[in-house]
């Protein structure tokens, strides 16, 4: 069984050494590179929240590949899901507006206040149940930055004419989404991945969206029927989320003591390597970001 993930050398060697880890590691960096591609034609705050519907894509993978069976609502929320991603496309506009330098410094502090409050957290809670959602939402905020500097990269490349924008955005999305994946990892070796993964995703979406708006200046939908479509498809790929994680609970296995504001569902602890080798679809930056590793029940 892996360790905790810890930036000692003899544990470091340990994840090296498993192979599934590995392989599940190189699929976050595929991941990466396909969230480049989609950022290069997309804005973010469409891109982010169809990227968050990869944890439908994995309930779809683990019934049909794992031969795992799905809940009714785990079914329900692949269908919010694809019915999101559909809507965002239908919606989906490029934008032209100057990006809003003056926003960065701010939302970047911001962030970063978020991320040193999450780990005085993770450092003084006892409770997996809580550790889950630190881990996820710390995790989700960086894949989450991870996919807004490839745009940001390419947008100043294009409003200054300086190409080498495009490999600074480009070289910090990937040494975020590495970090952001340590957090997940972390996460998953105290709790359910399913929670960490649907808090990622979560928080994925809500810091691409965020950045996307107000640094990228990325435009809201204007009309009234567009603007609520808008809203509908993002709060579908939210919902399939929610959904996904609370089908898991049919899974037959104890209880796990859970936040008052969250379902109760399944453990899905392993004691082999594998806790981290099964690659979900990507979801930030990686997913968006980077993908996401589900646990393997």
């Amino acid at each position: 069984m892996l360790p905790v993930l810890r930036l000692q050398r003899d544990v470091l060697c340990q994840y090296l050494k498993c192979t599934a880890w590995l392989i599940g590691f190189a699929c976050d960096i595929g991941g990466t590179i396909f969230m480049i591609v989609a950022l290069s034609l997309a804005p973010v705050s469409v891109v982010e929240p169809v990227a968050g519907s990869g944890l439908a894509i994995l309930a779809l993978f683990s019934h049909f590949y794992l031969h795992e069976r799905l809940s009714c609502k785990q079914w329900i929320g692949i269908g919010f899901a694809m019915s999101g991603v559909i809507g965002m496309g239908l919606i989906a506009a490029p934008s032209n507006n100057p990006m809003a330098t003056g926003a960065v410094l701010p939302l970047l502090a911001c962030l970063g206040g978020m991320q040193v409050a999450l780990e005085m957290c993770y450092r003084n809670i006892q409770r997996d149940a809580l550790i889950e959602v630190t881990c996820g939402c710390q995790a989700g905020i960086l894949f989450g930055l991870s996919a807004t500097a490839t745009r940001l990269g390419q947008v100043m490349a294009q409003e200054t004419g300086i190409i080498y924008c495009v490999g600074g955005g480009i070289a910090c999305s990937v040494m975020l989404s590495p970090v952001g994946f340590f957090f997940q990892t972390r996460g998953f070796k105290r709790g359910s991945a399913v929670v960490v993964v649907t808090f990622t995703t979560l928080s994925s979406i809500s810091t691409g969206l965020l950045v996307g708006i107000t640094v990228l200046n990325e435009p809201i939908p204007e009309s009234s029927t567009t603007f609520v479509a808008w809203c509908a498809s993002i709060g579908c790929i939210v919902t399939s989320a929610l959904l996904v994680m609370q089908g898991s609970a049919t899974g037959g296995r104890p209880s796990q003591e859970m936040p008052s504001f969250l379902p109760s569902f399944s453990q899905t602890q392993s004691s082999s390597p594998e806790v981290v080798g099964i690659e979900a679809v990507h979801l930030s930056s990686s997913s968006g970001h980077s993908p996401q590793h589900f646990h393997q029940g």
